[in-house]
């Protein structure tokens, strides 16, 4: 037991001593581009930038060190580099820029010259010019005896990458988000009409959604376009085709052209771009574009001949834009799509797929459990086997608080206008004044004295 406690005693200190043997590399500033800048190609304009190394291994005179920058970085072969040693004792040859060839990036070479050695943990700083530009990707430190070409300074872990560091950092060009759902409630019996005291609803005549665009805070370098948060501008200047927002509800879509946006302050990168759906309430039974003006969309409906029912559907929103590419480089179309909310009625609504009414061998029962705090209005509407539609109408009967109410054959008889005979197979919804949670439905018939019990759609959910 003791000789494996000092072997690992050993283990432990060779462990530390390899560690401590770590060249650590930083480089500011790093140059900040955007996502969208990196895939189009767009140029990074030249700049200067230091290098800092702090090497953990000490190094003597002429031991060589090679800074490997990747394929795309400029840096001439002329370019004079230079290298700030502080209060170190350790001199240096004149660095040296090796080109790029069609594979490799360039390199910077020096030596440790005559005189003291530079001590493990010291710090150097190699300033690069200002025509130097930098390429995605790492500057690689590597350190070799001048004697026997053995790599030293070999790992770290500091305040860099152990030999290395990055070059650029990215961000998106913008960042996108839906400020505003469609929340709309739409009343359980005037159904062309929203709730005016539920959601984003300000009246019974309207609800919106709205898309929010907005740069990021951070100073970005190299973006596409460096004041326009919102598409990229063609040569001319237009902006028309570059950027669209489209929303859909599954069965129709409008979009919006880049013109409707509500503009920003380019100068303001903090200032919200937005674009405003907004669909009447007389409207929707199908959405299509309607007119616009400078600060929304408006989603109006083909005309009918009775009001309109306002569909209880989800909505989703995406938003298109196209950069520019930079010769070869194909332009660059970026999409985000997001769940815009839904329009949904001011009930709990359960629909029972099928319940036999009018059968002179059947009858039907509907309990209602309302675990809630007050007694709930039950609106009723059906579809008939013939595709017959019933309703809505509310029942004379509420769903008692705190209570199962029976709803009996009866009521639907009086709710539809039925009666024994009628030999009617309904799909019926109810739509029930309180919260979904506090409600269950549970739907059955008899035969005899045998009793059948039906499903409602209360499982699905």
């Amino acid at each position: 037991m003791k000789k494996v406690f000092k072997a690992s005693l050993v283990a432990t200190t060779i462990a530390l001593a390899f560690a401590a043997n770590a060249a650590d590399v930083a480089i500011a500033p790093v140059t900040t581009v955007t996502n969208e800048a990196v895939l189009t190609k767009t140029v990074i304009p030249a700049a200067t930038a230091t290098i800092t190394i702090y090497n953990r291994q000490e190094l003597s005179a002429g031991d060589k060190v090679t800074l490997s920058f990747p394929l795309g970085t400029v840096l001439a072969a002329g370019d004079v580099i230079t290298i700030n040693k502080g209060a170190a004792t350790a001199s240096f040859t004149a660095p040296v820029v090796t080109g790029a060839t069609a594979t490799v990036g360039p390199k910077i070479t020096y030596e440790l010259a005559l005189g003291n050695p530079l001590l493990a943990n010291s710090k150097i700083d190699v300033v690069l010019p200002a025509t130097y530009v930098p390429a995605s990707g790492n500057v690689v430190y590597e350190a070799k005896d001048g004697f026997t070409g053995t790599v030293k300074d070999t790992t770290g872990s500091g305040t860099g990458t152990p030999n290395q560091a990055a070059l650029i950092k990215t961000q998106a060009q913008e960042v996108v988000s839906l400020k505003t759902e469609f929340d709309g409630f739409v009343q359980r019996l005037a159904r062309n009409l929203f709730v005016d005291t539920k959601g984003s609803a300000v009246s019974t005549t309207a609800a919106k959604a709205v898309l929010s665009v907005q740069q990021p805070t951070a100073t970005v370098t190299a973006a596409i376009v460096a004041n326009q948060d919102l598409v990229v501008l063609k040569a001319d200047g237009s902006l028309a085709g570059l950027a669209s927002v489209a929303i859909s509800d599954g069965t129709n879509t409008v979009t919006v052209p880049a013109a409707n946006f509500t503009a920003s302050n380019p100068a303001a990168p903090t200032v919200l771009d937005t674009a405003t759906f907004d669909v009447s309430a007389g409207a929707p039974a199908a959405l299509v574009a309607g007119t616009a003006t400078a600060a929304d969309w408006t989603i109006t409906a083909t005309a009918a001949a009775a009001p309109a029912t306002i569909p209880l559907r989800t909505f989703t929103v995406t938003r298109k834009v196209t950069y520019d590419g930079v010769a070869p480089t194909a332009d660059h179309v970026s999409t985000t799509a997001f769940a815009a909310g839904e329009f949904q009625l001011d009930a709990t609504l359960v629909n029972v797929p099928y319940l036999p009414v009018g059968y002179e061998q059947f009858s039907s029962t509907v309990e209602i459990s309302n675990l809630s705090a007050a007694d709930a209005e039950v609106s009723v509407e059906a579809v008939g086997k013939t595709g017959k539609k019933y309703g809505p109408v509310v029942l004379s009967k509420k769903a008692a608080k705190g209570a199962v109410t029976s709803f009996f054959e009866s009521d639907f008889f009086t709710a539809f206008g039925l009666a024994k005979g009628s030999n009617e197979k309904l799909s019926i919804s109810f739509a029930i004044d309180a919260n979904e949670k506090d409600i269950t439905v549970v739907p059955y018939y008899r035969e005899g004295t045998a009793r059948v019990n039906v499903i409602a759609d209360q499982y699905k959910k």
